[in-house]
């Protein structure tokens, strides 16, 4: 994965260390974690709107901020797909 260059819609590994047993990796870090567990934690505060008031994700979180998210992931998966990075099915 090492190989397949910086994109801003993907978390980058930054380095790798192969020596010894296991391998350690250095990667991006990601400020709200897991995508399912940010999603989950904005339950409270969706409204299902187009409009929105402010810009703040903390505090509002509407149809838009879900949109904006699903294209980021779709930039990030065809990024991935032009690299020929495929999903294992028996993962």
């Amino acid at each position: 994965m090492i190989h397949l260059g910086e994109h801003h819609n993907i978390i980058n590994i930054l380095g790798a260390c192969t020596i010894g047993k296991k391998l350690k990796m250095i990667m991006e870090y990601a400020p709200h974690g897991c995508l399912l567990n940010f999603l989950r934690s904005k339950r409270e505060i969706y409204k299902p709107v187009w409009a929105k008031k402010q810009n703040k994700t903390e505090e509002e979180f509407t149809l838009v901020d879900q949109v904006m998210m699903s294209y980021h992931v779709a930039c990030g998966m065809e990024y991935l797909a032009s690299q020929k990075v495929y999903a294992d099915p028996h993962c």
